[in-house]
């Protein structure tokens, strides 16, 4: 797809690893929908340059996340993770994916999650279910930043609780391990760092292949 706006490429480099078109990185994500029609690909978008946060994206079908970093500006940082590689870490876990009930959290599980988001953890919640009109399973990510505010805790359960399927709590930080102990704190991972937990942690390429190895994020 080529490039309709100016763009400055100074720094830029040849990065197969960092490249979201990379055979690689389209390979892990293909290797995770094959055979899998329950699979759940779910992270976020870093927009290079864009001048806003990053926004939750959630695949569900190989088709659909090639679709979806088509449209992606160069540039533009992706960070996914494997549902069912990281389910184990999950802090809570809810429901049934095939139920048509409402999730239903125990009082210990409530207080617990207001323990965590008064304390000023922030939390990530994947749901995964099957479509009532489409018999397909169909997700979708929120995330929660700390709050003492009980008419926010409060919300937010019943954002979490009011569908069927299956929920995933996570901690946030999860997603940014190294694998040494330590977080990640920026967009792009430094030399000889990477997100031990992610998927993929790749940016979509200018025309020429070459992608940023940090930037305005």
């Amino acid at each position: 797809m080529p490039t309709t706006y100016p763009l400055d490429l100074d720094g830029w480099q040849d990065r197969p690893d960092h490249n979201l078109f990379s055979s690689l990185n389209l390979a892990v994500v293909s290797e995770v929908f094959a055979g899998n029609s329950a699979a759940v690909v779910f992270g976020w978008h870093y927009f290079f340059a864009g001048g806003s946060n990053r926004t939750e994206v959630v695949f569900t079908s190989n088709r659909d996340f090639l679709r979806y970093i088509e449209r992606a500006r160069p540039g533009d940082h992706l960070t996914l993770f494997d549902l069912e590689a990281v389910d184990q870490r999950a802090f809570l876990r809810v429901g049934l994916r095939e139920s048509t009930a409402r999730v239903a959290m125990t009082e210990p599980e409530v207080a617990m999650i207001d323990e965590r988001l008064i304390r000023g953890e922030e939390i990530a919640a994947v749901r995964r279910f099957v479509g009532p009109l489409t018999g397909e399973v169909e997700a979708s990510v929120e995330e929660l930043d700390g709050s003492d505010d009980q008419a926010a805790l409060d919300a937010t359960r019943i954002a979490w609780t009011w569908a069927r399927g299956e929920l995933y709590l996570f901690e946030q930080s999860t997603f940014d391990e190294d694998g040494e102990g330590g977080l990640i704190e920026t967009v792009s991972p430094g030399a000889q760092q990477r997100r031990v937990n992610a998927l993929v942690d790749a940016k979509r390429p200018s025309d020429g292949g070459l992608v940023p190895l940090s930037g305005p994020y």
